[in-house]
């Protein structure tokens, strides 16, 4: 379904028509800004309809990116560990698909690739759809539903088999840790919750830690995209050191300290262009 929108962006005027991940993105960001939000102010601020916005929130409280209130919404926790996909796909969208342009330049035709199941990784798999003779093997659902729609006959897709997470769209567990090892990539693209000098890339869910490892022994290069929302945040479970890092592409200067450990273990920087 789609939606028509206009939204005045202090720039100028958006208008056109929303996919149902824009109108979801805008709804967070909208929330973002206040801790709850009626429907009728929602609906004003999206130029839509009181009854686009209530089956909007009521898909959005399914996928765990809100709960519903009385005449609203509220945010889930932002200690959560839980939060949907589609709060994550719209969270920082602009910096993410910065980053995932300036990531997509590293690919050439003909390569063997692994994608993550994160957010920002589903959002650089929509960049690479122009290239062609491509391998690629993803642990994350969506992304692997939207590489099928997107990528033409020349490419092989490879899905990881295991355990179904439906709020984090992906597949975790032994059997997928096992899958990927047994597979090679000249690259492997992957992000995390956290980024902070200590301990490098950090996740929430120890299997989310296992499958980066598990793509980072099986790929030549390891590709972390990662947004300055992360900057010095830390999670329970280490996922990657700097030393298993090669190429570090965020959407903003790293803080100092951060810096110096990508200098130390010589990991390329690429900040992408605003």
């Amino acid at each position: 379904m789609l939606y028509y929108i206009c939204i005045n962006k202090g720039l100028g005027i958006l208008e056109g028509q929303m996919v149902k991940d824009e109108l979801r993105a805008l709804v967070i960001e909208i929330l973002e800004s206040k801790s709850h939000v009626t429907i009728n102010e929602l609906a004003q601020k999206t130029y839509t309809s009181e009854s686009t916005i209530r089956r909007a929130l009521k898909e959005m409280e399914s996928a765990g990116d809100l709960v519903r209130t009385r005449g609203g919404a509220s945010l889930v926790r932002e200690d959560s560990l839980e939060k949907g996909m589609h709060y994550r796909y719209g969270s920082h969208i602009l910096e993410k698909r910065r980053i995932a342009i300036a990531a997509e330049k590293l690919i050439e035709d003909g390569q063997r690739i692994m994608i993550d199941s994160s957010s920002t990784a589903l959002i650089f798999a929509e960049q690479i759809r122009r290239h062609k003779y491509m391998d690629i093997l993803t642990n994350g659902l969506r992304t692997a539903v939207e590489l099928s729609e997107i990528m033409d006959h020349t490419t092989n897709l490879y899905c990881a088999c295991g355990h179904i997470h439906t709020e984090a769209s992906g597949v975790y567990g032994g059997s997928t840790t096992a899958y990927i090892e047994q597979h090679q990539a000249d690259l492997a693209f992957i992000s995390g919750r956290g980024l902070d000098s200590r301990i490098g890339i950090s996740d929430s869910r120890d299997e989310e830690a296992d499958i980066k490892k598990a793509m980072m022994k099986a790929s030549d290069c390891v590709v972390v995209l990662i947004d300055s929302s992360k900057f010095e945040k830390t999670n329970f479970f280490a996922s990657l050191g700097f030393d298993q890092i090669d190429v570090l592409v965020t959407d903003k200067k790293l803080p100092q300290d951060i810096a110096e450990k990508l200098e130390q273990f010589d990991v390329h920087l690429i900040v992408a262009d605003s």
